[in-house]
C-alpha cells in the first residue's frame, strides 16, 4: 500500500510538515537567541562583520545573509524569520527518505523521515537558529557521498561539495560533518584498492570557507575560556539522553545493534529484498552516531565549548539505522502496518507537545508584563534578573515598560561568582549594534540608581544563572521582598 501511494504520501507529509511548522512558528515568541539572528539582519555588510567579529554570537555571516533573503521577501515576522530552518528540515527528511527507501521500501523511507520529528530536533525546524540547516545539508552530503560510485557522478560530486560548505557557512558545528564522511572514505579506500582522487578534492574544496572566517573563528574561540557550557566527558551520555530520552535510550541501543547486524546478514537481506548498507557506508553512518563523543573531544580540544544542539548530527544516524532494526525485529508487515501508524501518530504528539510548550512561553511573557505592570511604580526602574525576559519584553512589550526594564551585565562578576561570562559580555559587546540600550555595566547603573526593582520569574532559569544578588550583597546593598505573585517576584533594592 505504501509502495504504490509513496508519492501521493510524500506530499501530504511536505504539506502537514509545512502546515505544522509555520503554525508553530506562528505561535512561539522569538527567544534571546533568535533576537540576535533577527538583530543581526538588520545590519549592512560591514557592521555584520564587525558584530560577528566580537565573538558573542557563533555564527556564520552566510547564515544570517540567507535568513535576510527570506525576511526581505516575505517580510520580518515569526514565520519568515524561522522559513530557512523549516527548507533545512525538510531537506533532512526527504535525504533520510531517500537513503532508506532505494535499500528497503517506501515505507522504511517513511519511517526514516518521521524519525527526527520524534526528536527534540524537531523544535530547531521552526527556530530561527542554524541548527537545522546543519542538518538538512548533513543528510544531503551523506545522500550524494552514497552515490559517488554512481556513473556519471557529477551531480553527486558537486552536491556533495555544496552540502559540505553549505553545512559549515550556515554553522560552524557542521565541520563535525566531515568527519564521518571521512572515515566512510578511508574504509572506501580499502574497497576499491585505491584513491578517489574527486572525493577528496571536494572535501577539500568545501573547507576552503574556513580560510575566509579564520578571523571569525578566532573572535568566537576567545569566548571558549568564559562559555556558560563547558565540555564533560560526561555529556556523551548526557546528550544521546536529551535526543532520545531516558524511557527510550536502552530500546533504541537494542534496536541499532539488530539494525547493525541486520545489515551483516547480506544472504538473509537478499532473500527478503532489502539492500545492505555496505562497511564503508556503514562506517560513515556510525561516524554519525558517534558524533557526540566527537563532538566533547573536539570542543575540550579546540573550542572549550559545547551545547546538545551542536551535535544534533547524530540524528541522521540513529534514523538510519532504527528502520533496520525495526525491520529484522518485525518484519515488513508489521512495520507498515503497526510501527509507521505509531511514528506517525507520535510525530502529531511531539507537535502537539511543542504548541503547548509555544503557548506556555508566551504566556510567561504575558504574566510577566502583566505583573510588572500592575505592581512596579512608575517612577524607579526595574532590573530584571535574567535577560530572557528582558528580552523578550523590549521587543514584544509596551514602550512604558520596555523602557524602564534594564538588564546589568558585569562579564567580571558573572565569572567570579558563576565560573562564565558568556552572556554579560556577549550583550555588552553587541550593544553598538542591537537595539538593547536597556543592558547597563553594573557599577554605571548601580552609581546613577541608588534604588531600584529587581524582577525573577522561577519559570525562567534558576538561581545560578545570575550573580547580581551576590553583587547587590557584597556592595552592601539592602534587598527586600515587595510582591510575590505564585512563582514571579519583585525585590525592593535600597543603600544598605
Amino acid at each position: 500500500m505504501v509502495e504504490s501511494n509513496k508519492t501521493s504520501l510524500l506530499i501530504f507529509f511536505c504539506l502537514l510538515y509545512l502546515s505544522i511548522a509555520c503554525f508553530l512558528a506562528s505561535q512561539k515568541l522569538f527567544w534571546n537567541d533568535e533576537l540576535y539572528t533577527l538583530y543581526f539582519t538588520r545590519l549592512a555588510w560591514p557592521d555584520l562583520w564587525w558584530a560577528l567579529g566580537t565573538g558573542a554570537d557563533q555564527i556564520p555571516p552566510t547564515f544570517v545573509l540567507l535568513t535576510k533573503v527570506f525576511s526581505s521577501v516575505f517580510g520580518v515576522n515569526q514565520i519568515s524569520i524561522r522559513m530557512p530552518e523549516m527548507m533545512g528540515f525538510l531537506l533532512l527528511c526527504f535525504c533520510l527518505y531517500r537513503i532508506v527507501s532505494i535499500r528497503m521500501s517506501a515505507a522504511g523511507g517513511f519511517l526514516a523521515m518521521l524519525l527526527p520529528t520524534m526528536t527534540p530536533a524537531f523544535s530547531y525546524a521552526y527556530e530561527a537558529r542554524p541548527y537545522a540547516l546543519v542538518l538538512g545539508f548533513g543528510a544531503c552530503a551523506l545522500l550524494c557521498w552514497l552515490a559517488v560510485g554512481d556513473r556519471p557522478r557529477k551531480l553527486q560530486m558537486i552536491g556533495l561539495g555544496l552540502s559540505l560548505s553549505g553545512a559549515f557557512l550556515s554553522h560552524y558545528s557542521g565541520i563535525l560533518l566531515f568527519v564521518p564522511l571521512i572515515l566512510g572514505e578511508v574504509i572506501r579506500i580499502r574497497l576499491l584498492k585505491r584513491i578517489d582522487y574527486p572525493v577528496w578534492i571536494t572535501f577539500i574544496l568545501a573547507l576552503l570557507p574556513v580560510l575566509l572566517f579564520l578571523p571569525l573563528l578566532r573572535a568566537s574561540a576567545s569566548y571558549g575560556g568564559g562559555f556558560w557550557a563547558k565540555p564533560k566527558w560526561g555529556d556523551i551520555f548526557l546528550f544521546y539522553d536529551y535526543l532520545l530520552g531516558p524511557m527510550a535510550v536502552f530500546l533504541v541501543f537494542v534496536v541499532l545493534l539488530s539494525g547493525v547486524f541486520w545489515m551483516l546478514r547480506a544472504s538473509t537481506m537478499e532473500r527478503a529484498g532489502v539492500h545492505s548498507f555496505r562497511s564503508h557506508e556503514l562506517t560513515a553512518i556510525l561516524g554519525f552516531v558517534a558524533i557526540s563523543p566527537i563532538a566533547v573531544i573536539a570542543s575540550k580540544l579546540l573550542t572549550g565549548a559545547l551545547t546538545g544542539r551542536h551535535a544534533l548530527l547524530s540524528v541522521i544516524g540513529f534514523a538510519l539505522l532504527i528502520p533496520y532494526g525495526i525491520y529484522d525485529s518485525l518484519g515488513p508487515k508489521k512495520l507498515e502496518t503497526f510501527i509507521l501508524p505509531f511514528f506517525f501518530a507520535g510525530f502529531l504528539g511531539m507537535a502537539v507537545a511543542n504548541y503547548y510548550d509555544c503557548k506556555e512561553d508566551a504566556s510567561s511573557y504575558q504574566r510577566t508584563v502583566q505583573f510588572l505592570q500592575h505592581n512596579a511604580e512608575t517612577e524607579i526602574p526595574i532590573v530584571s534578573w535574567f535577560v530572557h525576559p528582558a528580552q523578550q519584553v523590549w521587543y514584544y512589550g509596551p514602550a512604558d515598560l520596555a523602557g524602564r526594564l534594564f538588564y546589568l551585565a558585569d562579564p567580571e562578576a558573572s565569572l567570579r561568582y558563576l565560573g562564565h561570562d558568556t552572556i554579560d559580555r556577549g550583550m555588552l559587546n553587541l550593544k553598538p549594534w542591537f537595539p538593547i540600550k536597556n543592558v547597563q555595566p553594573y557599577e554605571r547603573f548601580t552609581q546613577i540608581h541608588k534604588s531600584f526593582l529587581l524582577y525573577y520569574c522561577s519559570w525562567e532559569e534558576d538561581w545560578r544563572w545570575n550573580w547580581i544578588v551576590s553583587r547587590l550583597l557584597a556592595d552592601h546593598f539592602k534587598i527586600e521582598m515587595k510582591m510575590r505573585q505564585g512563582d514571579q517576584f519583585l525585590f525592593l533594592v535600597t543603600p544598605g
